[in-house]
């Protein structure tokens, strides 16, 4: 249980230092990074990955929402036919954690791949 708070916690902080600096895909390097260099049992790659990208994105995008009283969030969910801002806060959280989790379930295959070539 430890293992998956510190993945999650880490991949938070290094992805929302990196977001608000660098740009959008910048984060899945990293999280695609860490599941490479730290183990991560085979089922949970994807769905520790998927936890941190909806935390990082969702969070980032709530947060912009909020600051502008939702003005840009309501005129971009306008542009693309949703009735509400929030409903484009949660499609920019679902596709920030479908992102997140397929860069830590590559960089968990990539690790898989690499650990016979270190053996032999």
């Amino acid at each position: 249980m430890f293992r998956l708070q510190f993945f999650i916690a880490a991949a938070i902080l290094l992805s929302l230092g990196q977001l608000l600096a660098l740009s959008w895909w910048i984060p899945l390097v990293a999280i695609l990074g860490m599941a490479l260099l730290y183990p991560i049992r085979n089922g949970g790659a994807f769905m520790q990955g998927f936890w941190s990208g909806l935390l990082v994105w969702g969070g980032l995008a709530t947060y912009y929402h909020w600051t502008n009283q939702g003005i840009l969030g309501d005129r971009l969910a306008t542009t693309f036919g949703l009735p509400d801002g929030w409903l484009l806060v949660l499609a920019t959280g679902l596709w920030g954690a479908i992102g997140a989790g397929l860069a830590a379930w590559a960089g968990q295959a990539l690790r898989q791949a690499v650990k016979p070539l270190a053996r032999a």
